[in-house]
Parts: C-alpha cells; sequence; structure tokens
C-alpha cells in the first residue's frame, strides 16, 4: 500500500505538466531572441573586421602607388584589361594568384571571403560575390559622360579608364582630367586621389568614408562586355541634399531611380541581377545598405570602422563622402560652398 502512495505521488498531473511546457516556451522566448542578437553581433563584427582589413590593405597599395585606384582602372599586361578597385586590391589580400590571372585576361572569379559580410550575402550568385562598395563620389558626375568636369573633391574613387575611350574627337573638352587644360585629347591624363590630398587639403583622413556596406553590390570582378562603367556598380555615393524629397516615388521602380530612395538603407531588400547591364542596376543601389538594424557599418580612410546611422542627415553623409567639402559640388540649402562645419561623431 506505501509502494502504491509513492508511486503515484512520482507521477505528474496534467496541470504540472502544462505549467512545466509554458515555463519552458516562455525561457525560449526569451532565449531567442538573445541568441539572434548574440550572433548577430558576432555577423556584425566579423563584417567590421573585414571591413578593417580592406582599408588596411587599401592604405598599402596607396602607399606602394602613390595614388588610389580607380573604381574601374587600366590594368594587366595585357591590352585592354580594366579591373575594379577590388580587384586591383587583390595582390594586397594576398590573392596574387588571382590577379596573376586576371591580369594576363585569364578571368578567374573566385570567391574570397574578406569581400563578403556573413550578414549581407551579395546579390550576384557565384563566385566573385562582394557585400562592400567604395566611395565614389556624387551621383550626378557619371563617369560615361567624359565631358562632364568631374570633381576630386567628390569622392575617393573615380573612372581612371575614360581617356581610353574611342578617338580623340570623343574626347574633346574633357576639363576633368589632370595635366589636361586645353580641350584637347589627353590619353594619359586621369583623376589622381591621393592619401595626401585628403589629408593636407581636404577634410582629413578621419571625415572621408572609404568603404560601406552594400545589400546590392554585385561582384568584386569586372566582367567584360559593352556595359558602361558606372559608379554604382562598384561603388556608393551621394546625393545632394535638396534633391531628397520624401514621398515623391509612386511605385516599387521608383526605388532605383527617385532621388527619395537616395539615402542609407533606402533600398533594402537585396535585389536579383541577371548582368552588370541589367537595368535593374540602377543608381539607388549605390546607397548603403546591410541587414544590420539600423544602419550600415563603414570604413574611413583614416583606418577607424564605425556603424553608420540609417538617420544620419542626408548633408552630414554628403560631407563624410567628400575627400574636400568645401571644393566639392555639394550645395547646402542652394548655397554653393557654404561650409557647416566638419560634423563629429554624434552627428553619425
Amino acid at each position: 500500500m506505501a509502494h502504491r502512495v509513492w508511486g503515484r505521488r512520482c507521477a505528474f498531473t496534467l496541470v504540472e505538466l502544462l505549467v512545466v511546457i509554458a515555463i519552458i516556451g516562455t525561457l525560449m522566448g526569451l532565449l531567442l531572441p538573445a541568441v539572434q542578437n548574440a550572433r548577430e553581433s558576432g555577423r556584425s563584427n566579423a563584417c567590421r573586421s573585414n571591413l578593417a582589413n580592406l582599408q588596411k590593405a587599401m592604405s598599402t597599395y596607396e602607399v606602394s602607388n602613390q595614388q588610389f585606384p580607380g573604381y574601374t582602372e587600366k590594368a594587366g599586361v595585357v591590352s585592354p584589361i580594366k579591373a575594379t578597385w577590388s580587384a586591383m586590391l587583390l595582390p594586397y589580400i594576398e590573392r596574387a594568384d588571382l590577379w596573376d590571372r586576371i591580369s594576363k585576361g585569364q578571368p578567374d572569379y573566385a570567391a574570397v571571403e574578406i569581400f563578403v559580410c556573413p550578414s549581407n550575402p551579395s546579390s550576384f550568385e557565384g563566385g566573385a560575390s562582394m557585400s562592400c562598395l567604395g566611395n565614389a563620389g556624387f551621383v550626378g558626375r557619371d563617369g560615361e559622360d567624359v565631358k562632364l568636369k568631374a570633381n576630386i573633391a567628390n569622392g575617393v574613387f573615380f573612372d581612371r579608364v575614360r581617356a581610353k575611350k574611342d578617338s580623340p574627337e570623343s574626347l574633346m573638352d574633357v576639363r576633368d582630367l589632370d595635366n589636361c587644360p586645353s580641350k584637347t585629347w589627353c590619353p594619359d591624363a586621369i583623376l589622381k586621389q591621393t592619401f595626401a590630398y585628403i589629408q593636407a587639403e581636404g577634410d582629413g583622413s578621419t571625415h572621408t568614408l572609404m568603404f560601406a556596406e552594400s545589400l546590392n553590390a554585385f561582384q568584386w570582378a569586372y566582367v567584360g562586355g559593352d556595359a558602361p562603367d558606372k559608379k554604382w556598380y562598384f561603388g556608393f555615393v551621394w546625393e545632394q541634399p535638396g534633391n531628397l524629397v520624401p514621398g515623391s516615388g509612386s511605385n516599387a521602380d521608383d526605388q532605383l531611380t527617385s532621388p527619395e530612395y537616395r539615402v542609407i538603407n533606402g533600398v533594402r531588400e537585396k535585389l536579383s541581377f541577371a548582368s552588370i547591364g541589367d537595368k535593374r542596376l540602377a543608381p539607388n543601389a549605390g546607397f548603403p545598405s546591410s541587414n544590420h538594424p539600423g544602419g550600415v557599418n563603414v570604413a574611413f580612410v583614416g583606418g577607424q570602422v564605425q556603424f553608420l546611422s540609417e538617420r544620419t542627415n542626408p548633408v552630414v553623409y554628403a560631407q563624410l563622402m567628400t575627400a574636400n567639402r568645401k571644393a566639392s559640388d555639394l550645395i547646402y540649402q542652394d548655397q554653393k560652398e557654404r561650409d557647416l562645419g566638419l560634423p563629429g561623431p554624434d552627428d553619425y
């Protein structure tokens, strides 16, 4: 009899089981967000580490070559070969094997771990996937039009193969190329951005962005063809703050072209591109974006890597992108060259 009573006391009632299940469910509900946050923190740290290493490699490149590469660049021993800023960086991130093949006209677009952020997988499905972009300056200065005067104060990376196009007649009045003061053909004159300019004449290396994350970075390698070298293929850009009119977009396609979306995380969803000439790879894809809550990770020319809030004022964002805000095309409230001072960390 005593044994039977003891056995009944060891059993759980239905109410007790339901209470235990409810407690476990509550604990799991509390634990899972913490686990997800910890995982995201780890992924974000990996992204920042990659950006920091890319910045160091780019600094080494600049010291070795006395200039930064372009977002598209003349390269290789076989002509004509074009390479992205990221491809030019391969020898400086211990991937000289890839660079040797690319520079000889033997494309090898293998996966490169440092180019990919675990939180922001590339929109390009393939070996040459990419998760970040280089500072290509003002969206309104597109490299397609060689007669449009570019401005080295607008950013860090520029189209450096423009002087190779077609014929002398198509390059008349190329006022944006260094060492070409007259309206003549200057095949060897290209924009040359340097650390010395940014530091001594510009806003300084700690106030100029170099890299930013992007969900719609296409690929690290240039794939040939007739597609023009638009800066948002390989670079992130800035827009005049006065053009950012909220509520102007009327349909989904406006997300790709309307200035309304030309802000951090303005086009946040990962788009799917068939090729580099895909019309969906439009200007708005060239603004920073990520899966991190509230903003993106960025790297400055000076080396600091930090989180840039998606609520950053467009004027501040443009100031951080211009190498020299006073000499840039940035317009403050319709008054060009009005100096509001350098933004501080609290501004972004």
